[in-house]
This record gives structure tokens, sequence and C-alpha cells, in this order.
């Protein structure tokens, strides 16, 4: 659970990057991921998108939007930090990857202009819905 409190005892400093930033110089944000393609967040948790006590989203519009409740988690500000290596391309390195490994290294190639990718590596959190049922080819 994310802890403000905690992280500014430490001298952290939150910063939100909704849109494309670039970080220390070299790196980047791609900002808040678009999910234009056929991947799809699961409705696998809930979220609240407001603080309490310190801890927790602070996200105003997605709460209204909410009216304050816990509704199913859409990981609306997933984002990715990227470098450009030089002469092999991006590395794309996702959070989560709830938004999608395709949008993701899309978004990236975007924000950067840069076309080709060297490597994708971090969360791929998309799987089949629970009631989606494969044929195995190993079963009878």
């Amino acid at each position: 659970m994310l802890d403000r409190r905690e992280l500014e005892k430490l001298n952290v400093r939150i910063v939100k990057c909704e849109q494309p930033t670039v970080i220390e110089g070299h790196a980047f944000t791609t900002g808040t991921i678009a999910r234009r393609g056929f991947e799809r967040v699961l409705p696998n948790t809930q979220v609240s998108y407001h603080q309490a006590g310190g801890i927790g989203c602070d996200m105003p519009d997605a709460d209204a939007k909410a009216q304050g409740k816990f509704v199913a988690d859409e990981h609306l500000n997933e984002h990715a930090t990227c470098f450009n290596v030089k002469d092999r391309g991006l590395v794309v390195i996702s959070s989560c990857g709830h938004a999608g490994i395709v949008n993701t290294v899309r978004q990236a190639m975007e924000v950067s202009g840069v076309t080709k990718v060297h490597a994708v590596m971090g969360g791929f959190h998309l799987s089949l819905p629970p009631t989606t049922t494969c044929a195995a080819p190993w079963r009878s």
C-alpha cells in the first residue's frame, strides 16, 4: 500500500507524470498509456481513487466519477519508463502492463519518435478472463 507519509519521512518526492516526461536528461516516461488496441484491462481488482490518512490514490476526477466508491480498477495512470539506446532502439520497461504491452510499446514509439525497439521488459499482466476456457493440447 502506498503511504505517502512514509515516503515524505524518507524525503522521497512524488512526481506525477500524466504526460510524457524526460527523466534525468536521458530516460523518459510514456505518460498515461492510451488504450487504442485490442488489449483490455481485466476487472480483477477494485480501487478507490481518494486518499484516506495519506494512503491510497489521489485522483479527484476519477474519484468524482466513481462517486467516492470502490470501482473496477482500470489502472488509469499506468505508464512505462523508457530509454533510447544509441544504435539499438528503445528499451521499454512497463510497470504492471495492465494497459497492454502492445499499447505500451506503441505509446513509447509515438512519444519518442523512435520506431526501432531493442527490448521490452517488466510486467505483462494481461491474461484471458477467468470465464474463458481454452482447449489445452495435452488434454484429451
